[in-house]
């Protein structure tokens, strides 16, 4: 996996006994289409995996280091166990759980995505969930069909400051049949620049939510940007 950053492509493969997947090379991006099979499989290395089309497989994924995008719909059971890596994407998989690392549903640069789990999720105090908010291409999710635990993950808020966000704006950025837990901090960041302050949040309130004390574009209401601390 020495080639260049762009995409190599692997489709039609089926997965058997114990697979690993070890790619080294920083940028480098593989992409699986139409994978089949239900072997483990163990993924390391400093590259990024990407699920994209149709897949049937369903193994249990072991991802170590790196990128791990789901574009796809998978019955996989993923588990993320290393801090320096990143999870993403707008796909589905079986359930989700995180023992550290970073966790951005969608594509990074104002490209909002909603990454899901049709069953649990569970998140540890070494997880970080980086999500979007924009007035302009909508913002991130993360949602499970089952139980959700926050496990006092972290939750850092991007902001695309393009146009003002109306007053009173709700962002739903998890969904899920039921909450464990909650999120332990709420930092607002300001990746994208153009001169604008990232919102500050200094805690919940009284209904748990989460309240904007400033927001970018001069917006200064209290009321303008709420985020319920358990499931909104």
């Amino acid at each position: 996996n020495t080639g260049a950053s762009s995409a190599n492509t692997v489709r039609n493969l089926r997965l058997t006994g114990t697979s690993r997947l070890r790619l080294d090379a920083w940028g480098f991006q593989l992409v699986l289409e139409g994978v089949s099979g239900t072997a483990a499989t163990r993924t390391a290395g400093d590259a990024t995996v990407i699920w994209s089309g149709s897949n049937s497989y369903s193994g249990p994924i072991q991802f170590e280091r790196g990128g791990y995008l789901n574009d796809s719909s998978l019955a996989s059971a993923i588990t993320q166990s290393n801090t320096s890596s990143f999870l993403g994407g707008s796909g589905t998989f079986g359930s989700i759980v995180s023992f550290g690392g970073t966790i951005m549903p969608g594509r990074q640069f104002a490209n909002a995505g909603v990454l899901s789990a049709s069953g649990s999720i569970a998140l540890s105090a070494l997880t970080s969930l980086r999500l979007q908010i924009t007035n302009t291409v909508g913002h991130d999710a993360l949602v499970a069909g089952g139980t959700f635990n926050y496990g006092n993950a972290k939750l850092l808020l991007d902001s695309l400051p393009l146009s003002p966000v109306p007053d009173g704006t709700m962002y739903q950025l998890f969904n899920a049949a039921s909450f464990v837990n909650n999120i332990s901090s709420l930092t607002g960041l300001t990746r994208y620049g153009q001169g604008f302050a990232p919102p500050t949040f200094p805690g919940a309130d009284a209904n748990g939510n989460w309240v904007s004390d400033v927001l970018y574009n001069g917006q200064t209401d209290r009321k303008s940007t709420r985020l319920n601390s358990s499931h909104a």
